[in-house]
């Protein structure tokens, strides 16, 4: 591993294959394997890499929570969903499993229960920006604008250059009708090159 530390992928990759060969059933070697493919986009390498490690060890969430994430990003919303309850099914209590899912479940149209698993998630990791972050999204889609307002809040207290929450605090004090912490938040987020934050600029703070 020693090569991927230094940033050769290409040593790390050749030892990792070496390792198969010698234990084809070596879900760390071929964990790392996967993460390597991932670093030069080869996504889909990445994910018959995480299928074999899933194989050689079925009960190690980590596997699924990767393969879980890589889906995600592919935007296999049922895949990726299934191998986050795997995860959550070995382990329960897992934060990031909890959020990723409760993201999944926002593209498949199931606001909902993804509310309630961020909730689970920040729960556990009461720190997690992201989380707040995108609970506030799904407060401010049902229009509770005041809930998304804290949400937002929260997410810059624990991450305050998520200029993504400026942005979005902004248009939830602007349907609150307090135009002056609305144009606030939207010129912070204009100020660093948001291009939204630009436009609802023009119109909400003329």
């Amino acid at each position: 591993r020693a090569f991927e530390m230094a940033g050769d992928t290409a040593r790390a990759k050749e030892d990792f294959m070496k390792a198969v060969e010698i234990n084809p059933y070596h879900p760390m070697a071929h964990q790392y394997l996967a993460a390597l493919a991932n670093a030069t986009g080869d996504w889909e390498s990445a994910e018959k890499f995480y299928d074999q490690a899933i194989e050689d060890q079925p009960d190690f969430a980590l596997s699924y929570k990767q393969r879980g994430y890589q889906r995600l990003r592919a935007e296999k919303w049922t895949e990726s969903l299934a191998d986050f309850d795997k995860v959550l099914e070995i382990q329960p209590d897992d934060a990031e499993a909890l959020k990723y899912k409760a993201y999944v479940l926002q593209k498949l149209k199931r606001a909902d229960q993804a509310l309630e698993l961020y909730n689970r998630a920040i729960g556990l990791n009461p720190m997690d920006a992201q989380a707040y972050f995108s609970k506030g999204n799904i407060l401010y889609q049902k229009q509770l604008y005041l809930d998304a307002v804290a949400a937002y809040t929260l997410a810059l207290y624990y991450q305050p250059d998520l200029l993504q929450a400026n942005y979005q605090r902004g248009l939830a004090y602007h349907f609150l009708g307090k135009k002056a912490e609305a144009c606030r938040d939207l010129q912070k987020a204009a100020e660093a090159g948001l291009k939204q934050a630009v436009d609802a600029m023009a119109k909400i703070c003329k």
